[in-house]
C-alpha cells in the first residue's frame, strides 16, 4: 500500500495524474487513480512483466530485478540496466503488457 501512495504521489507531481479530491463533485471526465478501488488487474500485468523479464537470459540481472510498480492502468519501471538496447527490451515488454501510453520510465544505465 505504502508504494502505491509513494507511486500515486509522484505521478501527481508530475502532473501525470489528477487529485481525487480534485473531482469531487459528480461525474468528471478527468483519469484519476483511485489505489483502493484498483483490482487485480494491477497484479497482472505487473505479474506478466516480471515472467516476461524474468525468462528473457538475455538481460542482465539488474533488468530482470527492476521494480515494477503499477496502480491502475499506469506501470512505472524503476532501477538500472546495463544498456540503452536493455532499456529498450524491458520498456517493450513493459509496453506489450501495459499499453504503450502507460508506462512511467524510470529506469538508469548503470556503469
Amino acid at each position: 500500500m505504502r508504494i502505491k501512495r509513494n507511486l500515486c504521489g509522484l505521478l501527481l507531481s508530475s502532473g501525470l495524474l489528477i487529485a481525487p479530491s480534485l473531482a469531487v463533485g459528480g461525474q468528471s471526465d478527468s483519469k484519476t487513480i483511485d489505489p483502493e478501488k484498483s483490482g487485480n488487474s494491477e497484479n497482472d500485468v505487473t505479474r506478466k512483466i516480471r515472467r516476461d523479464l524474468t525468462n528473457d537470459k538475455s538481460l542482465s540481472s539488474y533488468a530482470r530485478r527492476l521494480k515494477i510498480m503499477a496502480v491502475g492502468n499506469l506501470v512505472m519501471l524503476r532501477g538500472p540496466v546495463r544498456s540503452e538496447s536493455e532499456r529498450n527490451a524491458v520498456l517493450a515488454c513493459a509496453k506489450k503488457h501495459a499499453g504503450d501510453n502507460n508506462v512511467v520510465d524510470q529506469t538508469i544505465i548503470a556503469k
